[in-house]
């Protein structure tokens, strides 16, 4: 950080399932902030360190501030397990992005926020109709197959009755 005159660098990472999207900014002084992208070898770092920090029964955090001044050379880190994450456009998160976060690092119900519990009611709504609309197609398709069949089955009575001179009975 010295040699390029920088005092402190932030990093902010807002996190979910398999989403990531990190910030970077550094310090001249007190003053100066300069935005900067982050290097893919740090993205990678912090997303490793997502997997690794998840707690039994609080899952992963879904935001984190990593912070280092070059006069200390220390990390100090804040992290919320419980925060919405917020990611800029054109990215945003999904009712099955919530889902997915619960899958990949369980939580208990205690320590599940409530807009991830409103994403994961919305995505389980979802499934639920995306299942009644399968049943749907299901039962009509097997509806017109049936048709077919008693259509066919018909006009193959009728031929043999046609080809043996006989008449129809009813």
């Amino acid at each position: 950080m010295k040699e390029n005159a920088f005092d402190r660098i932030e990093l902010e990472t807002n996190s979910l399932a398999l989403m990531s999207q990190d910030a970077a900014w550094y310090w001249r002084g007190d003053e100066e902030r300069v935005f900067t992208t982050v290097p893919a070898e740090l993205a990678f770092l912090v997303g490793d360190l997502h997997k690794f920090q998840v707690l039994p029964d609080r899952g992963g955090w879904t935001w984190a501030r990593l912070r280092m001044d070059a006069s200390e050379w220390v990390l100090h880190s804040e992290f919320d397990w419980m925060r919405e994450p917020h990611f800029d456009p054109p990215f945003e998160y999904i009712p099955a992005d919530c889902a997915a976060e619960l899958d990949l690092r369980p939580r208990s119900a205690e320590w599940i926020p409530e807009w991830m519990a409103a994403g994961i009611a919305r995505q389980e709504r979802h499934q639920a109709a995306l299942a009644r609309r399968r049943q749907r197609d299901r039962a009509r398709r097997a509806a017109k197959r049936a048709e077919k069949e008693a259509k066919e089955a018909q006009q193959a009575e009728v031929a043999d009755q046609e080809g043996d001179g006989s008449t129809p009975t009813r």
